[in-house]
């Protein structure tokens, strides 16, 4: 796997976070590196990336800032539990929670 390359940059696994072409199993890998998701580019593009499962989206939608939660919130090609989530924490922010 490529991601296992030591060379690979980390601006290389941003992109691969973001791409919608690659496998699930890439974004799963990407999602579950604690070192990588440190990375607020990492998260933003795992998150906007519809075909990233939402049970994984949702895990890091909380670390998101709410100007690109609301993006989320109305964005038409997520899925829908995911564009949910996301009005839900837009709304509890704009209520001061």
């Amino acid at each position: 796997v490529v991601l296992k390359n030591p060379r690979i940059q980390e601006k290389e696994i941003i992109e691969f976070a973001k791409n919608p072409n690659i496998d699930k199993a890439i974004h799963m890998i990407i999602s579950n590196n604690n070192e990588w998701m440190r990375n607020y580019n990492m998260k933003l593009n795992i998150v906007m990336n519809p075909k990233v499962p939402p049970g994984v989206s949702m895990k890091w939608l909380k670390y998101l800032n709410i100007k690109d939660v609301q993006k989320i919130a109305d964005s038409r090609g997520l899925p829908s539990a995911l564009v949910s989530a996301a009005k839900k924490v837009v709304e509890t922010k704009l209520k001061g929670g």
